[in-house]
């Protein structure tokens, strides 16, 4: 489904609207799009400007599976409508978590949150095993690298493999807090063994 999407998205020409999944999607530029969700009981949704991964990622829940993880909601002391990726690891994280995931019980929590963990783990795997073959065909780049991609003179399409990987890990890693904290697990994530899950020794990121 999210490649689908995401053919879809690419071919929309600038000021195109379309309906998808339910939601009324308008390209805004080259690079984002306006996406209304709607609103439970009203006529009209809420609109939110979408990068071009985050607008696939709101339309077929990502990796995640789930579009719940990264719908925005209106939160008390948030100057902006975070999703529940943002808001995990903040204090809200595990009551939002709870109340967008209804039908799972403090167990259920604790194993998606490990079972997010440990995917996070082989993201991060496979983005060392990108990186080091880029590195290797490419060449290294000395002084400060550049975050995520490490050299800005890799090729565009390398670039965006490492940058594909990065986004997923990321999204897994906060899917786990926010589990974590829904299961009302007393010790913090980065104080418990999920962080050594998801965060392999050795890993740069």
């Amino acid at each position: 489904m999210a490649d689908g999407i995401d053919t879809i998205l690419r071919r929309m020409k600038t000021g195109a609207t379309q309906d998808l999944l339910g939601k009324k999607v308008r390209r805004l530029t080259d690079s984002s799009f306006v996406i209304e969700t709607p609103a439970p009981g009203s006529r009209r949704g809420k609109t939110a400007v979408y990068t071009h991964d985050g607008a696939v990622n709101l339309l077929t829940g990502g990796v995640l599976g789930d579009v719940r993880y990264y719908e925005p909601h209106r939160l008390p002391k948030w100057n902006i409508e975070p999703n529940l990726l943002t808001v995990a690891g903040h204090r809200g994280g595990g009551s939002l978590a709870r109340r967008l995931f209804p039908e799972l019980s403090k167990d259920d929590h604790a194993r998606r949150a490990r079972d997010f963990a440990e995917r996070a783990g082989r993201e991060r795997r496979e983005y060392g095993r990108a990186l080091d073959a880029a590195i290797k065909r490419y060449g290294d780049v000395l002084g400060h690298h550049t975050s995520g991609i490490y050299n800005p003179d890799f090729p565009s399409r390398v670039k965006d493999i490492l940058r594909a990987h990065l986004g997923r890990m990321n999204d897994l890693t906060h899917a786990s807090i926010a589990h974590y904290e829904a299961s009302g697990r007393r010790t913090p994530w980065r104080d418990s063994e999920l962080k050594a899950i998801a965060r392999p020794a050795g890993s740069m990121y």
